[in-house]
């Protein structure tokens, strides 16, 4: 017990000396994002994402790289194989914002062709911390793993910075400057590079949620619009008269529908994963 006490008491201090030192900052990481997808031939797609953290307000904002400061235009990494992409159109389509005051986290998921916005809670990971070490950027970084939603995540943290993370990734003693899962599609958010500004060169436009006037939606409220939606979308007529033929995954990054819900059945049905 004396052990775990003096553990807990050094992590508590350091996040605390850390979060003094940087309350008047803004950390900025560009983090590396890709994965997998299985259903075209194995093509691996990457994308460049920014995190801006602000302890001093206990706000972060993440959300893609894009050209020319547009909400539309995805910046891709180079990759001859990646085909066509579509890209709608729409403001704030990638944009996480946590409000760490609240202990929430906003952003947007699609039902296609509709994005809605999801309110959820940041405290929503069961970790378990190891005792792996490795270095990312000159900072020592601990492993974590979890069981999320469907698939099993790798996270390394950092307790030199306060906590944060990637896309919904939190809640861990530090800041998360990797995480991936750990099946054959390799959702994975790699940590590329780290700035530290001054909180005043912002625009303090920033620290509104972009949220705050759209309709949100629990993940449990989501999960049973996007059952129905699916039902609905394996049921469609066309004008010719034919049905179906517009299958939805119960899973990407998080499950929508469980593997053992037999509500939905066009996925099995067409043999599609």
């Amino acid at each position: 017990m004396k052990l775990n006490y003096t553990y807990i008491l050094f992590l508590f201090f350091t996040i605390i000396t850390s979060a003094q030192s940087t309350n008047d900052k803004i950390i900025e990481v560009d983090y590396e994002y890709s994965f997998i997808q299985v259903r075209a031939n194995n093509n691996k797609y990457s994308y460049y994402e920014k995190l801006q953290l602000f302890p001093g307000k206990q706000l972060s904002v993440y959300d893609k790289i894009t050209k020319n400061n547009s909400d539309n235009a995805a910046t891709l990494k180079p990759n001859a194989q990646q085909g066509l992409e579509w890209n709608p159109k729409g403001k704030n389509l990638n944009t996480v914002f946590k409000d760490y005051k609240e202990g929430t986290t906003y952003l947007k998921d699609i039902i296609i062709p509709r994005f809605f916005v999801i309110k959820d809670s940041i405290n929503i990971f069961n970790w378990k911390v190891t005792e792996e070490y490795k270095e990312i950027l000159d900072y020592k970084c601990q492993k974590a793993t979890t069981e999320f939603r469907g698939r099993n995540y790798t996270a390394w943290f950092t307790t030199d910075l306060p906590p944060g993370g990637p896309w919904k990734f939190d809640d861990l003693p530090g800041f998360i400057l990797e995480a991936y899962s750990n099946d054959k599609d390799n959702y994975s958010w790699k940590a590329q590079s780290i700035r530290f500004n001054d909180l005043a060169t912002i625009n303090s436009a920033i620290f509104t949620n972009p949220f705050l006037e759209d309709k949100k939606y629990s993940w449990d409220e989501f999960k049973k619009l996007y059952k129905e939606k699916a039902i609905a979308a394996d049921k469609f007529q066309y004008a010719d008269g034919q049905v179906g033929g517009v299958v939805m995954r119960r899973m990407i990054k998080e499950r929508y529908i469980e593997e053992n819900d037999t509500d939905y059945t066009a996925d099995k049905k067409y043999g599609i994963k």
